[in-house]
């Protein structure tokens, strides 16, 4: 294949996706010890916080509990709003059906322990929640930033980053 004819297909690749955007929720779940909840993958070695897609007959926080419930295996309490996040994926390396990601992203506190309830995937990729200190999860954010082997994780990092900067600065603000 000819140059010139690689780079005319990476376009026709970005046309033949749908223009659609898919509609996410995040939490930054506290412990009683004030630390936050994430799902640490064992094949990939990577951590992101707890959330996913808001499916078309839930409300926000029906997908908030239901994303939770299902990822770190809590039941939640005193939620907040900490601010929603856009994501543009142009590129012929985005795997998924859609070009736009909007994410809404919550404070929360642990009620009571349910179990968690992944799909094959999430346990085939070895899912699990982990507690760590804000800052640490800051720390560990910012030092894989660009550094993820797939297009898909860097963006899900620097989502994941972003949202703990807020909450750091939303902390700072109110002390």
């Amino acid at each position: 294949m000819a140059r010139s004819q690689i780079r005319i297909s990476v376009f026709f690749d970005l046309v033949e996706k749908p223009n659609c955007t898919r509609y996410n929720v995040r939490v930054l779940l506290f412990d009683k010890n004030g630390k936050i909840c994430v799902i640490k993958s064992a094949k990939y070695g990577y951590i992101q916080i707890p959330g996913g897609g808001i499916e078309s007959d839930e409300s926000l926080e029906q997908a908030l509990r239901r994303e939770t419930r299902e990822e770190t295996g809590f039941e939640i309490r005193e939620i907040e709003p900490l601010g929603y996040f856009c994501e543009n994926r142009e590129s012929a390396r985005n795997a998924h059906n859609w070009r736009k990601s909007i994410t809404f992203a919550f404070i929360a506190k642990t009620e009571k322990e349910v179990g968690t309830d992944y799909t094959d995937d999430e346990i085939a990729e070895g899912f699990e929640p982990v507690w760590i200190k804000v800052n640490e999860s800051f720390n560990i954010f910012s030092h894989a930033d660009g550094k993820i082997a797939s297009y898909s994780g860097n963006f899900s990092n620097r989502r994941d980053l972003t949202i703990v900067k807020s909450l750091i600065s939303q902390k700072a603000r109110n002390e």
